[in-house]
């Protein structure tokens, strides 16, 4: 299992998915301006059910607090990453 999400291997319902629950066309993702909480909590709904928890969903994550979720689909890697150099 991988510990950072993969934008670039999303299947076209998870993109649908992504897009339907944000509101957002996927090319927004990662923009300032877009909005983060429904874009975190769809992209950590599709991580956990790529990820063994097919049952897992939108308001599962939405209990999630925002450290939880960033470790989940590897948002803090860098951060983690950049404080080690």
């Amino acid at each position: 299992m991988s510990n950072k999400f993969d934008f670039e291997n999303l299947t076209i319902g998870e993109i649908d998915f992504i897009e339907k629950t944000t509101g957002r066309s996927a090319s927004t993702i990662g923009r300032d301006e877009t909005p983060q909480g429904a874009l975190l909590m769809a992209l950590v709904t599709v991580f956990k059910r790529r990820n063994g928890e097919p049952q897992f969903t939108t308001v599962d994550a939405s209990l999630l607090t925002l450290s939880e979720a960033n470790a989940i689909i590897g948002g803090d890697e860098d951060e983690n990453s950049q404080a080690g150099e």
